[in-house]
């Protein structure tokens, strides 16, 4: 199983594929897990059920996340894939950084792009 957030709208999709490979090929204790540079991570897939451990009262939305992730999983004896870090938006201060990187992306992420003129145009408006 795995799960994706929301706030990475820039995701390649290669990762996804490389995600799901990682898990189709490998064993009965894999986790792979996509890292942000804050501290989380934007993607987790398990192939175990001896991963419900790695998620009891964790302290979400802290720069330890993916530490305390990454040390759960190692005390249960799991492997885990680290795919290459992705910016992940998490409130207003990161919208400058998706706007510059979607001007070099003009194929990229249509409905977030809509999205973001939709804002443009309420704040011009507002």
């Amino acid at each position: 199983a795995s799960l994706i957030g929301s706030g990475w709208p820039l995701v390649p999709p290669g990762i996804l594929t490389d995600a799901a490979a990682i898990l189709r090929r490998g064993g009965a204790r894999e986790v792979v897990v996509m890292p942000t540079a804050d501290g989380g991570y934007g993607l987790i897939g398990v192939t175990s059920n001896a991963a419900a451990p790695l998620f009891a009262r964790m302290d979400w939305n802290t720069p330890v996340v993916l530490t305390e992730t990454l040390r759960r999983a190692q005390g249960h004896g799991l492997t885990v894939h680290c795919l290459p870090e992705q910016h992940d938006i998490d409130d207003a201060d990161d919208l400058p950084w998706l706007r510059d990187a979607l001007a070099t992306s003009p194929e990229a992420a249509p409905a977030t792009r809509a999205a973001l003129a939709r804002l443009d145009g309420i704040a011009r408006d507002g």
